[in-house]
């Protein structure tokens, strides 16, 4: 799940196991790369986002 709406974009990572459950794996900033759905992928999270604006 990506999260942009904060200062800084995150990517927090759920793991499904053998019952269909998710768990909690990781929460990561800048940077990630691994594998989803099978496939390697690198993610540059600042990137989604333009330059942030104070908030009045």
């Amino acid at each position: 799940m990506i999260d942009i709406q904060e200062k800084v974009p995150t990517l927090t990572v759920y793991t499904l196991d053998d019952m269909g459950r998710y768990h909690f794996t990781s929460l990561i900033t800048g940077t990630y790369t691994g594998p989803v759905a099978g496939h390697e992928v690198t993610v540059d999270l600042n990137a989604l986002t333009g330059p942030r604006r104070k908030r009045s």
